[in-house]
């Protein structure tokens, strides 16, 4: 699309599915948790989805970006423990998988940003 740069694809299908994004063919996954989910379940889950994109697009790192939107009352700041990192190993190698939280306040999917 016009407004990203040509390192930059957005929803690109590869046999395992469709990455929302990659960057130099650097997997990122966006997940939207709306209903207060555990961070943790969410990481869980998705996980193995982002590490098949890895493999996919021969990447060492991947990552899963999870925007919660629950409503708050104030800014609700970011926090060590909305940061994770998963090695996966994927043959003789490795696979960094990088999960964030990002903090939003509003109910709106990440495709829709």
């Amino acid at each position: 699309e016009g407004r990203f740069p040509d390192i930059i694809s957005k929803e690109r299908e590869i046999a395992s599915g469709k990455v929302d994004l990659s960057i130099l063919d650097v997997p990122i996954e966006l997940k939207l948790n709306i209903n207060g989910e555990e961070i943790g379940k969410i990481i869980a889950k998705h996980t193995n989805q982002t590490q098949q994109y890895c493999s996919e697009l021969n990447s060492a790192i991947g990552f899963l970006i999870i925007l919660k939107t629950e409503s708050q009352d104030k800014p609700d700041y970011r926090k060590i423990e909305d940061f994770f990192i998963e090695v996966v190993k994927e043959g003789d190698y490795p696979i960094l998988i990088f999960s964030i939280l990002i903090r939003g306040g509003r109910k709106i999917a990440p495709s829709k940003l």
